[in-house]
Parts: structure tokens; C-alpha cells; sequence
């Protein structure tokens, strides 16, 4: 989450249990005790902490015993109040994940890091970091974070691809976004479904292959076209999970394409087009776009 995002009262910033906590049996069964483990032990207990203010405390604790901590500065990232703070503090993260790992390390198991405990911090804070790159307009840096990112673990466990294809399209890199869809042409979820219609739209204008683009996209989620042109009925943006083809999805698809959208003229009509065609075949009443 971005630090535009962050509110500073104290109550709870989302779900009472985060899921980075389900790491701490994994990290106790590789265990020996050292400073480092009793870092990483508090920061477990931040995630399962729902206090703003008890997340910042432990995550210093864990930072006094263990000062290369990312975990524990990345927490820190996630509750800065400034977008300055925040990449810095992230920033710091990716360092201090480096010093540990080591560069002999980045190479060896390069391709498959987040199956690797030790690299997770590194890898959360590398990719809040570019985020928050992108957020800044420095886009050509964000880009190739997200790149690099996949370049050390293949299979994007975190998602990295989600962002980063909006990225690619927003910046019209059409070929390095039709590049990226391939590599996850098993991924037909609601982002990349949208994002190869707008890739098609941008290799062929309102061809045959983009009408097919845009429909498959619609049925992977049905509510993206709606929720970008009346925002106002979108659901609030605060939850944790959600099921392919939702609302919820939906927001999500918006949030990594958004971008993508405005950069590409004549996509939305196309898509309405498509969409306007297809419940005139079906003999639907069509949506309120008038």
C-alpha cells in the first residue's frame, strides 16, 4: 500500500491477522537463535498486531536488535505518513536485504528467490520500492526494478506482473508488455486478461484480434468496463482477498490499468463498442453510457 494511502489515527489498517505472519513456521523450523531471529520474531508479532502505533514499536524493537532488518523496515515503509519516508525507508530495506544475502548469493539462485525464506524481506522491499518509483513519475526505474524482479523469481509469487504490465502500457513499451503477457499466458485472471486487450489495441488498432481481446477480457471480469467509467459504484477498496470475476477484482484491474487506459486512446470506446455490440446480439438492454 502506498503512503499516500495511510491515515494517522491508530485504529486498524486493514485485516487483524496479515498473511506474512503464516511465514514464522516456516522461518522456525530453519531456525537457530541469534539477534537476527529475535528480529525477525517481533516483526511475525507486528503482523499479527492490528495497532498502527504497536506495528511501529515492535518493528523499532526488531530494528534495535537487528539494524539490516527489511521486514522491520518495511513495516515502517507501510506506515510512513509521507511518500518521501516511505521510499526511503524502503529503500534502506533493499539495501540492508543486499548486505545480507551478498552478491554471490543473487547469482546462484537467481530465478527462484521467494522460495528461499531469506530473501522474502528483500524481495517485499524491493517491490514497495518500486511502487513508490513509480508513484514518483520515475518511471523507467520502476519498470526496471519490476523487470529485475522477475528476472529473480520466475514465477512472481508477489504478483510483480500485475503492476508491471500496466506499467509497460502506460509507457506504450507494447512489445516488452506482449513479451511479459506471454511469459504468463497461463494467467487469465482480470488484469492481464484486460491488459492483452489493450496491448492488442495498441499493436492493432480496433482490428478483429482486439474485439476477441476485449471480450475475453470482459468475460474474465464483467465489471471493469462499468466501475472505470462509473468509479462512483465501485466497492470500497479495503479488503484483503477476492474472487475472480468480482467487484473486488475489478477495483484491482482499474488500480493496475488505469494508467495503461489513459494512454491509450480509444480503448474505452472500443471496449463499449464491443460490449454494446455483443448485448445487441443478445438482445440485452444496454448500459446506462447515454
Amino acid at each position: 500500500m502506498s503512503a499516500k494511502k495511510q491515515k494517522k489515527s491508530d485504529a486498524p489498517s486493514g485485516p487483524p491477522h496479515d498473511r506474512r505472519a503464516l511465514e514464522k513456521t516456516l522461518g522456525d523450523i530453519r531456525r537457530v537463535a541469534t539477534p537476527e531471529d529475535a528480529a525477525q520474531d517481533l516483526v511475525f508479532d507486528a503482523y499479527e498486531t492490528p495497532s498502527r502505533a504497536k506495528r511501529r514499536a515492535l518493528a523499532n524493537k526488531a530494528l534495535s536488535l537487528d539494524p539490516d532488518c527489511a521486514d522491520a523496515l518495511v513495516l515502517l515503509a507501510e506506515q510512513a505518513m509521507h511518500a518521501n519516508e516511505a521510499m526511503d525507508l524502503y529503500e534502506r530495506a533493499m539495501r540492508a536485504g543486499e548486505r545480507k544475502l551478498g552478491e554471490e548469493f543473487f547469482e546462484e539462485n537467481r530465478g527462484h528467490f521467494w522460495g528461499i525464506f531469506e530473501t522474502r524481506g528483500y524481495m517485499r522491499a524491493r517491490f514497495g520500492y518500486a511502487q513508490m518509483l513509480w508513484e514518483q513519475c520515475e518511471y523507467a526505474d520502476a519498470i526496471a526494478h519490476g523487470l529485475e524482479m522477475l528476472e529473480l523469481n520466475s514465477s512472481d509469487n508477489q504478483g510483480v506482473r500485475l503492476p508491471l504490465v500496466g506499467w509497460l502500457l502506460a509507457e506504450r513499451r507494447t512489445a516488452d508488455a506482449a513479451k511479459l503477457l506471454r511469459e504468463f499466458e497461463d494467467d487469465t485472471m482480470g488484469v492481464m486478461q484486460w491488459a492483452r486487450a489493450i496491448r492488442t489495441f495498441q499493436a492493432t488498432g480496433g482490428s478483429r484480434a482486439t474485439q476477441l481481446a476485449i471480450t475475453k477480457a470482459h468475460i474474465a471480469n464483467e465489471h471493469v468496463l462499468r466501475l472505470t467509467v462509473f468509479p462512483e459504484d465501485a466497492p470500497d477498496d479495503d479488503f484483503d482477498s477476492y474472487r475472480p470475476g468480482s467487484p473486488e477484482e475489478a477495483v484491482l484491474v482499474i488500480d493496475c490499468l488505469a494508467e495503461a487506459m489513459d494512454a491509450t486512446p480509444g480503448f474505452l470506446e472500443a471496449a463499449v463498442d464491443v460490449l454494446r455490440l455483443a448485448m445487441e446480439r443478445a438482445s440485452l438492454a444496454p448500459w446506462r453510457f447515454n
